[in-house]
């Protein structure tokens, strides 16, 4: 059963959370920075656990990091606290390891402006700067003279994104006022944006999680020199899908079963405007096995390694902009 808010409940609630202001300035990430109590600490030492050697998190081939989740496992534990020794160890291979001397040196295929967002976001989080970290945003990602197209063909949502929440992290403006004008490209007619950038000849099909993480990246530019008018449009249109396609005003599906992940990214995106997220915080929670980490559909009652590491900060009702102030 769909969610039946009204668009007009909707919208009264986005323009009261953008007209009291609820946009950041960048301050310190990371480090010093106090969210309040882990309501999860064991969902928070299972993540932490999974940390191979302290450094990384393993993807579907056995040994071999997956750089992606790695990353964003980092920022959720450095929110959470309490896994100091892991969040230094992980930082250092995931963050100093990959930058010296103005070289980005993550492996070849991560070698595009997605990653690089994604990037400079965690490195932000853990409060590191890397020598020659400058050097990334200025090879990887748009200047104020290259437009707003990222410099991969297959750029989709999360590339924007996750450019845009790694520039605004350094607070580089120019190039997040250019890189929101492609991800503002990217909103589908419904509102909502996708996850994957979709097959040659087929529909591009609206996502939680695509939609979740835009939703952040815009919230993110607002107030910055960008387009406010067309990034509030889109933000209310996106968090009109959120709430239109929300299965029984709590959670949201996905090829016939509970995303996990995708709430846990809308729980996100809603609570980057400060809309109310209380009814997804607490079917999330009851995806929590007791005593460890988050479970999804595929994971036949266990933790899974993968909602875990997008969860944390969601359990809360919070957001990846939880960690500016």
């Amino acid at each position: 059963m769909k969610s039946s808010i009204r668009n007009s409940t909707l919208a009264g609630i986005l323009a009261l959370a953008l007209a009291v202001g609820l946009g950041w300035a960048v301050g310190q990430l990371g480090a010093g920075n106090k969210l309040g109590a882990d309501p999860n600490p064991k969902a928070t030492a299972f993540l932490a656990s999974k940390f191979v050697n302290g450094q990384y998190l393993e993807g579907l081939t056995p040994g071999k990091p997956d750089y992606g989740f790695s990353f964003e496992g980092l920022i959720q534990l450095a929110a959470a606290g309490g896994q100091d020794a892991v969040v230094k160890s992980a930082s250092k291979h995931l963050v100093l390891g990959y930058a010296d001397s103005a070289v980005f040196r993550i492996p070849a295929e991560l070698l595009d402006a997605g990653w690089a967002g994604k990037y400079l976001f965690v490195a932000k989080a853990v409060d590191k700067k890397p020598d020659g970290i400058e050097g990334i945003w200025s090879k990887y990602l748009p200047t104020s003279n290259s437009g707003t197209t990222l410099n991969t063909s297959s750029a989709y949502t999360f590339d924007y994104a996750w450019s845009v929440l790694g520039l605004a992290a350094w607070a580089q403006y120019e190039g997040v006022n250019n890189v929101v004008g492609g991800l503002l490209e990217l909103q589908l007619k419904d509102g909502g944006f996708g996850s994957y950038l979709p097959a040659p000849g087929a529909p591009a099909v609206s996502a939680a999680d695509g939609t979740g993480i835009a939703i952040m990246a815009l919230e993110a530019a607002r107030g910055h020199g960008a387009d406010d008018a067309k990034i509030d449009t889109a933000l209310l249109k996106a968090t009109t899908w959120l709430t239109k396609n929300a299965v029984n005003g709590d959670h949201f599906e996905a090829y016939g079963a509970a995303d996990v992940n995708g709430t846990e990214y809308a729980i996100m995106g809603l609570a980057a405007v400060g809309a109310k997220t209380d009814s997804y915080v607490a079917w999330l929670q009851k995806q929590v096995v007791a005593g460890s980490g988050i479970s999804s559909a595929y994971s036949a009652g266990k933790a899974d390694l993968y909602a875990t590491a997008q969860g944390l900060l969601a359990l809360r009702g919070l957001s990846y902009l939880s960690l500016l102030k």
